[in-house]
């Protein structure tokens, strides 16, 4: 008899059944804005670690281009050489400074050449 009981016990009614998904479903439906907002957050979160590589990467980008490696400025053509000291100075007139060219005369005027 202990047997059947424990098998009794163990087997859910319909009742029991239906009662347990309607408590699930309710629980589920609870947690729907919770999850949301949760998923907001954790998508803003990548979001701002995603700009902040792309940040980093483009800041060593032009760092390099700055001040390129001696292999890098051996492979460079004088061609792109010149296109770059010429938006190097461009940049350089836009933020106020004196520009490779301008301190280039200086030092001439300096050392007596014109």
């Amino acid at each position: 008899m202990s047997e059947e009981k424990t098998e009794q016990e163990t087997q859910a009614t319909p009742e029991q059944v239906k009662a347990y998904k309607e408590k699930m479903k309710k629980y589920y439906e609870e947690q729907i804005p919770y999850l949301k907002k949760v998923k907001e957050y954790e998508t803003l979160l990548a979001d701002i670690e995603e700009q902040r590589a792309k940040r980093t990467d483009m800041t060593l980008r032009i760092a390099h281009m700055m001040n390129p490696s001696q292999e890098v400025q051996q492979e460079i053509s004088e061609e792109e050489k010149a296109e770059f000291e010429k938006y190097r100075e461009e940049i350089a007139s836009k933020r106020g400074e004196q520009t490779i060219g301008e301190l280039r005369t200086l030092k001439k005027v300096k050392d007596g050449e014109k």
